[in-house]
């Protein structure tokens, strides 16, 4: 006597392999991403100490306290351990503007970039979306408006990076004007850009000597 109970061995059998595929599948799915995030981490560190490596290093050098901050894989570290490099000197923009305290600087800078860039973004974007209810002119006025208060905080960005890695490279080249004119080139490169470039050209400066000591700070 044959009992059928309305299913068979196959069908399990069929059931469990493809249960079987399908977690495998998720498996190495999770497995791709992870060892693309790790992946992706690792370029990422890499990118910033391209950059954080040299400025410890010359940090070090000129008897800057606490060079090691410049190690951190973030960018204020770095640039908070730039500015001090050039020990207590004035920061001039220019001839025009000039900070005594390289502090406030570094401080206005960090305001700017943390504050200031994602408050005019988020400014930018509610007077865009207003402006964008004008047919057609309405989209060219948004972008302007967009681009004119992206300008701001940028410049600002751009003005105080640009001083900081002057006053470097013054200390180790005594032409100035040829000074001003790489920290310029680099600063637009390294905004535009990615600030790589800067950390390519500060491994230039590692093996020199400079001119003068800038140590003002206790270890």
């Amino acid at each position: 006597m044959n009992y059928n109970y309305g299913y068979d061995s196959s069908d399990v059998l069929e059931e469990l392999l493809g249960g079987g595929l399908a977690l495998g599948g998720m498996a190495v799915s999770f497995g791709i991403m992870i060892v693309s995030a790790i992946i992706c981490l690792v370029i990422a560190l890499a990118f910033q100490y391209v950059e954080a490596i040299p400025t410890f290093k010359i940090a070090k050098k000129n008897g800057v306290d606490h060079a090691w901050i410049a190690l951190i894989p973030i960018l204020p570290c770095r640039l908070y351990i730039l500015s001090k490099i050039a020990g207590d000197k004035e920061i001039s923009f220019f001839g025009k503007v000039t900070i005594k305290n390289r502090l406030v600087a570094f401080l206005i800078w960090l305001g700017v970039y943390l504050i200031g860039v994602p408050l005019m973004t988020f400014i930018a974007g509610l007077i865009g979306g207003v402006l964008g209810l004008i047919p057609v002119i309405g989209i060219i006025l948004a972008a302007l408006v967009g681009f004119v208060l992206g300008l701001v905080p940028a410049a600002v960005i751009w003005l105080i990076e640009y001083s900081f890695l002057r006053d470097v490279l013054d200390i180790y080249k005594e032409d100035k004007h040829s000074n001003n004119t790489t920290s310029i080139v680099i600063s637009v490169l390294s905004y535009f850009f990615t600030r790589l470039v800067r950390g390519i050209y500060l491994w230039t400066l590692i093996k020199k000597e400079p001119l003068y000591s800038t140590a003002t700070y206790e270890e």
